[in-house]
């Protein structure tokens, strides 16, 4: 995969105010995960995976959830929001 598709998944390529709403989700100080990552991580398998970008890339709306803190709710809505098309309000 090329760089510039490896940012445009992992949200490298945000800008404005969804970059400032992914920065803040980084509550960690480490490098934000992309939806590669978590492939590679096998929180998704790739049939999830590509489903998943495939309607956020549209502008879908979706919704993350999870008892406990610290399993990936914000890794997940970060990797999510990366795909996310410019100019949506959110």
């Amino acid at each position: 995969m090329k760089k510039a598709e490896r940012d445009s998944v992992s949200g490298a390529s945000a800008d404005g105010r969804e970059a400032d709403i992914l920065s803040k989700l980084g509550h960690r100080g480490e490098r934000p995960l992309s939806v590669l990552d978590l492939i590679e991580r096998e929180t998704f398998d790739l049939e999830l995976a590509a489903w998943l970008m495939s309607r956020v890339a549209r502008g879908a709306s979706f919704i993350v959830g999870a008892n406990p803190g610290g399993v990936g709710k914000s890794t997940i809505m970060r990797a999510l929001l990366g795909l996310a098309p410019g100019g949506l309000p959110f």
